[in-house]
């Protein structure tokens, strides 16, 4: 069963001048037998419309209705293509009014490819899944979605090679609303060796500038890195490693970051267990002079993760996942 809070919210930007008004929780799906996960919620207008998945073949979609509830899901993989989904990534959807994007990769890995949907209507209905085209040397994993003011989709996805080897992530834009992209860009090529090769990344745009944030891997450190655009994606000339644990481990930790970019500040959070306990940590970045600062958030707190944050002008929130006398718990800041 998937639920959703609806919510009235009023921020006060006074320091300690917080209130939020919760409604009760209002039930998306009534299937109760499914392995649903990775809820997704974007605003259409003002109306919530919600994404999830379930196994490998079902990608849900709802949208609120009028007099709050939702609307009957529909299975946006209609050709029952098999999907990677799996809890931190493999599904992304995008939506700015009435236009969205909906990115997922299919298996098997060694021929993996990405499809695109579309809606113009708020999600009332949707394109067919078509494949978008990449060269034949690359192997692309872990898809997100962002959209530009022009109402354009721009894709990130992690590319290997021929040989499934040598991650990196590159992006593609396009400027026929999804009917086609122009060549891939290494939004990625700056940062030493290769990328942390299961950690899914994040990409911002706020007019001509665009930010891809990623966790890296050198030689098994693996601090998350920002590349700055301020060509809307053309190329990604400054790379910066803002995480300051130098957080060495020889496996993949399977946690990406988030952020918020506005008026050239970028708002990012990650996790990182260079402190020898999993952490959320903070970081504001002045995208122009690469100036930043990063911060330990929640520093009582242990096995913190998979840190999401939301904001507009001077008021952020931050939501991630804590550990509370060894149960696991939301916490907010």
């Amino acid at each position: 069963m998937r639920y959703i809070l609806q919510s009235i919210i009023i921020l006060f930007t006074l320091p300690g001048m917080a209130q939020l008004y919760w409604s009760e929780a209002t039930q998306v799906n009534p299937n109760t037998n499914s392995q649903q996960q990775r809820p997704r919620i974007n605003l259409s207008g003002e109306t919530p419309t919600v994404l999830w998945t379930e196994g490998s073949d079902h990608i849900w979609f709802s949208r609120m209705n009028s007099n709050g509830t939702f609307a009957e899901p529909i299975d946006l993989n209609e050709q029952n293509l098999e999907c990677y989904l799996a809890s931190y990534g493999g599904v992304d959807f995008a939506m700015e009014g009435n236009n969205a994007y909906l990115v997922f990769m299919t298996l098997p890995f060694t021929a993996a490819k990405i499809y695109l949907k579309t809606s113009t209507d708020g999600g009332l209905t949707w394109s067919a899944s078509s494949q978008i085209s990449l060269p034949d040397s690359i192997i692309p994993f872990l898809p997100t979605v962002s959209i530009d003011s022009d109402l354009q989709p721009h894709i990130m996805f992690m590319a290997y090679d021929s040989n499934y080897e040598n991650p990196q992530f590159h992006v593609i834009k396009s400027i026929d609303g999804g009917l086609s992209f122009n060549n891939s860009v290494n939004a990625s090529a700056l940062a030493p060796h290769e990328v942390c090769d299961c950690c899914p990344a994040h990409l911002s745009i706020d007019g001509d500038d665009e930010v891809a944030l990623f966790r890296n891997n050198d030689q098994n450190i693996r601090d998350l890195w920002v590349s700055t655009s301020t060509d809307a994606g053309n190329s990604f000339p400054l790379s910066k490693d803002i995480d300051p644990n130098d957080w060495f481990l020889n496996s993949c930790p399977s946690s990406g970051p988030d952020a918020v970019l506005e008026n050239g500040s970028l708002h990012s959070v990650w996790m990182s267990g260079g402190s020898g306990s999993t952490h959320v940590y903070y970081s504001n970045m002045n995208i122009t002079s690469q100036e930043e600062e990063s911060i330990l958030l929640n520093e009582t707190g242990t096995n913190d993760n998979y840190p999401r944050i939301a904001g507009n002008k001077d008021t952020i929130g931050i939501v991630f996942q804590s550990n509370v006398e060894n149960k696991p718990r939301i916490g907010f800041i």
